[in-house]
């Protein structure tokens, strides 16, 4: 006898463990239907590129003062920049580039980077291309770099 009622009350905390189971369930799923919203889109701004501008700022590779340099992105080699990503908004396309010295900056499309005035001609999520001209014999050649998405 003693083994049944023992039987008997053991059987009565599973139903009733069960049954809390099963109401805390219910009242998970209630309280996330009530919260369940629609996330919005998050929008963020793009931050405003600065311009270093010095009081002798080049027009170009050919200019009286090329050795001025007036974007930090021109004061490296193409060689010692790394890109690091790419934002898109409002149909604009912003690669980042990473500098020897830490420092984080955007370019875009047509922007010049590099000591020696290459032209960024694409923006990809996964890379970038410049284009550099140089002069091989006396004639101009024009060479496509491209910037592998350093991970």
């Amino acid at each position: 006898m003693l083994i049944t009622l023992t039987f008997l009350l053991s059987s009565c905390g599973d139903r009733e463990e069960k049954r809390e189971l099963q109401l805390y369930i219910t009242q998970l799923k209630n309280a996330a239907s009530k919260n369940e919203k629609n996330p919005l889109p998050i929008q963020f701004q793009l931050p405003n590129p600065v311009l270093y501008i010095s009081s002798l700022t080049p027009s170009g590779p050919n200019s009286a003062n090329s050795g001025v340099v007036s974007k930090p992105l021109q004061s490296y080699p193409l060689k010692d920049l790394q890109f690091v990503g790419t934002i898109a908004q409002d149909n604009e396309t912003w690669a980042y580039i990473l500098t020897p010295d830490n420092m984080i900056y955007g370019a875009k499309e047509g922007d010049i980077i590099g000591n020696t005035y290459g032209k960024i001609v694409k923006i990809a999520t996964d890379h970038i291309e410049v284009l550099e001209k140089h002069t091989v014999s006396g004639k101009p050649v024009d060479q496509i770099v491209t910037m592998q998405l350093k991970e």
